[in-house]
């Protein structure tokens, strides 16, 4: 028998039995709410645009945490529907600057999580018993938990009072975790799907390291308009161009079955994925003293890369099979319907308190921001899982200075995705039937092999997503 099994699927991350959660992969905010983009002299250039910190002189710390909630409607049309509840998603950003006292380099290094999702689905999801499991998105996903860990070293050399370059390295820590169900008898081409008796789970766990880097340009114009652009790639090893999860050399067993009837399988395994590069490029307008626009364009070039999750059952002990069950694979392929998104936002800032004295920055800026984002997905391979589209995002900024020292800066934003009606969905059980039955023909497998021999996920899917940003920002010297 062909030693290979297609899934289907997209991630959400592990929360309590009870939670669904599912959305974008990318944070929304990085860095978090705030007067933030490619071209703006904050510590969040770090991530946004390194030429950036060009223009920021002196020694400086941000934190912040931006919770995220987001309140999920979803229904399948032959499943039933999933209650509608909201659930929360943090982000944080620790990141500090520097100029050594010089006029031309800028350094710094910033802790964050751009990258993550997380979610369980199925109030049942915790119990080993794959029989046992209600949920009507169970053969997507029980469990994922998936968080990338950036820390970003980044510097910034000012050629003059209008020109700076920069460059960064991404150094990223993955934790990644998957859990579902699989329908063993699309394995055998029996035609006897959703029948939790014939079920069994799958749970993978493991770590990984992996490298990027940007590079950008600032380019001050009369003082009054600021362009800026910055190319960021996808994290990768020095010898893959997927980040392979596993936890090789621990001795620790990742991976494990449970079949039907309540038979185990303990082995070692394995969980390739990969990031997108991204495209960060803005305009900033000073209007006048008191009066500030900005606009920001984002790219997110997946390229062809929607099988971008594998999991790799490594060790003999996974593939052995207990009969009546036939083998298990050696690889299944986690479909995920990526297409390359694009994001444009624009906001407009208003000096409302005055500086004390000439030269001295604002004391409060309030701003209002907009922006609209393609979403990522396929609209025929969204699911409750894989939930994202086109989405329209309204907010408000402020920023407190306290202090000659002390910043508050944050806001908030909602965002409306437009409801998904997924009526030809590309997850279908009978391409799985047709290439079993059909001994694994080239012809009769190719939506199989690309992991969308699953159960349909036609039906109706909406997220509302509200967000808040708090942060510190310290300078000790410089604005």
């Amino acid at each position: 028998m062909r030693m290979r099994l297609a899934g289907a699927g997209a991630v959400v991350l592990l929360g309590l039995p009870a939670r669904v959660l599912a959305g974008p992969l990318l944070a929304a905010h990085p860095g978090g709410i705030g007067f933030f983009g490619p071209t703006d002299p904050e510590v969040t250039a770090i991530w946004w645009n390194a030429a950036a910190l060009g223009e920021l002189g002196g020694t400086h710390l941000h934190l912040a945490g931006s919770p995220t909630f987001l309140s999920q409607k979803m229904s399948r049309a032959s499943g039933g529907p999933i209650t509608d509840r909201v659930d929360l998603a943090p982000d944080v950003f620790i990141g500090a600057t520097t100029d050594f006292t010089t006029d031309h380099v800028r350094v710094g290094v910033a802790y964050h999580i751009p990258f993550r999702d997380y979610g369980s689905i199925g109030s049942d999801a915790d119990r080993i018993d794959p029989a046992t499991h209600s949920s009507p998105l169970r053969y997507q996903r029980l469990h994922t938990f998936l968080q990338n860990h950036y820390f970003s070293p980044a510097a910034a050399f000012r050629i003059n009072s209008s020109v700076s370059f920069g460059i960064g390295m991404n150094i990223v820590y993955t934790i990644a975790g998957l859990s579902f169900d699989r329908d063993r008898p699309l394995d055998t081409g029996v035609d006897d799907h959703e029948n939790p008796a014939q079920a069994e789970r799958i749970d993978v766990n493991g770590t990984a390291g992996s490298v990027g880097f940007q590079a950008g340009f600032l380019w001050r114009i009369k003082g009054r308009v600021t362009l800026g652009g910055a190319f960021v790639s996808r994290a990768a090893t020095l010898s893959r161009t997927s980040i392979p999860a596993d936890r090789y050399g621990s001795g620790e067993l990742n991976a494990h079955i449970t079949q039907p009837g309540g038979g185990a399988l303990n082995g070692y395994g394995e969980i390739s994925f990969k990031l997108p590069d991204l495209v960060h490029f803005g305009a900033r307008w000073l209007v006048s003293d008191r009066l500030e626009a900005a606009a920001t364009f984002r790219y997110a070039d997946w390229g062809q890369r929607s099988d971008s999750i594998r999991i790799h059952m490594t060790s003999q002990q996974l593939r052995q099979g207990q009969p009546p069950a036939p083998p298990e694979p050696q690889e299944i392929i986690l479909y995920r319907g990526y297409r390359d998104s694009y994001q444009v936002s624009a906001r407009g800032a208003y000096c409302a308190r005055r500086p004390l004295a000439a030269g001295e920055p604002c004391r409060l800026r309030l701003g209002l921001s907009a922006g609209f984002d393609t979403g990522m997905y396929d609209p025929q391979a969204v699911q409750a899982d894989a939930l994202d589209g086109p989405t329209l995002e309204l907010g408000f900024l402020v920023e407190w200075r306290l202090s000659s020292h002390l910043r508050l800066v944050g806001g908030g934003t909602y965002a409306a995705m437009m409801s998904r009606q997924v009526t030809a969905s590309v997850y279908d059980a009978n391409l799985a039937l047709g290439c079993v039955n059909s001994g694994y023909s080239a012809p009769a497998c190719t939506g199989y092999d690309l992991g969308q021999g699953l159960p349909s996920a036609n039906g109706s899917y909406n997220l509302q997503t509200y967000a808040a940003s708090l942060g510190m920002v310290f300078d000790w010297w410089g604005r």
